[in-house]
Order: C-alpha cells, then structure tokens, then sequence
C-alpha cells in the first residue's frame, strides 16, 4: 500500500479523536475498494464512520491518491477481529477472551475473562474457579473476545 494513502487514513482517523487498527485494500486497479477500521476506546459510532469517511474521500481526492473509482468502507473493527493494541483491552475488562500465547517453545491458548490489566500484562480469571493467569504482552500471539453465543 502507498505510504502517503496511509498516512491520509492515519490522520483523518486520529483528527476524529480515532485510532487506525487496519486498512484492508482490495480490488483492481480503477476499481480498488478501501477497508478501513478505527476504533476508540469508547467504541465507535455510524456517526464517526462517517465523519472519517467524507474527511477521508476528500483527502484521496485531492490528493489523487488512488487511479479511478474506488469505494471507501469505513467501520469498526468488529468482535471478530483480533485486539492488536493494550488500549483496546481496557474497554474489554469483564468480557470472555482467548488469549494465545507463547510459552516456551509452544504456542497455548487460555481462556478466561479479562480480570485486570497494567502497562506490562493482562490477568485472565480462568471459567470455574480455575486460577488467575497473568499474561506478558509481549508473550501474546492473538487474541479475540470470545463470541458470546
């Protein structure tokens, strides 16, 4: 992907108080189709989709930043998406996770819901009873918040 287009999505999420967690660009050339997902960490409203989007289409077009037609799809991350960044734990706090981690040589899941988190771990309380597991940032592979169904 270009740097100067992501730059512009960088900024026009961060202008409307947003974080930039991916951007997805897929499609043809004169026919490109630009996913961007943004997240705070209150969460994220149509409203704010769409502010980033008018600021956004403005932006790619006076900058001419893609070749012919694109459709530009702005929105949050989704439940599905993995967390990439400790921010987006904290608003998470009292939900289902699992958590894949390294350990060792291995690569381990837990499971457990988000008890605590401090600028270097996050804690998962293990399901009934089961013990608190202290996880290193730095140890985790991914890690999504469990599908409530």
């Amino acid at each position: 992907m270009d740097e100067r287009l992501r730059a512009v999505i960088e900024e026009s999420a961060e202008l409307h108080g947003a974080h930039l967690i991916e951007v997805v660009l897929r499609g043809s050339e004169g026919r490109a189709v630009i996913e961007v997902f943004v997240d705070t960490e209150t969460g994220v409203t149509t409203e704010l989709c769409a502010l980033i989007s008018r600021e956004l289409s403005r932006r790619i077009d006076a900058g001419e930043l893609i070749a012919g037609s694109y459709r530009l799809e702005v929105s949050s991350p989704g439940i599905e998406r993995p967390l990439k960044y400790r921010w987006q734990y904290t608003k998470h706090v009292g939900r289902a996770v699992r958590v894949r981690r390294k350990s060792a040589e291995l690569v381990e899941e837990v499971a457990g819901t988000i008890a605590a988190l401090d600028e270097s771990a996050l804690s998962v309380q293990t399901p009934r009873g089961g013990p608190l597991v202290v996880i290193p940032f730095e140890s985790i592979v991914e890690s999504r918040i469990a599908m409530p169904w």
